[in-house]
């Protein structure tokens, strides 16, 4: 399986929450409890947001401001 972490940054890069483990969407076999890495993009997001982009580092926009990063790994981030 594919997996993936996600983590939000702030402006400054500094995580906000603990990197969540997910597998790419189009997986074949998916270990059961994971989201997939939409799922979990779409759990950091917070009222009026939105993200921008398909790569590994992806934009967070409210309202046109950009308020966060959202980055995706094949390894855990440590920081």
């Amino acid at each position: 399986m594919p997996q993936r972490w996600v983590v939000r940054r702030d402006l400054q890069g500094h995580p906000e929450h603990e990197p969540l483990r997910c597998y790419v969407d189009n997986a074949v076999i998916a270990e059961p409890g994971l989201r997939t890495v939409a799922q979990c993009i779409a759990e950091l997001l917070r009222e009026n947001e939105e993200c921008i982009g398909e790569g590994d580092h992806r934009l967070v926009h409210r309202d046109g401001t950009l308020m966060a990063h959202i980055d995706v790994t094949r390894e855990k981030p440590t920081s």
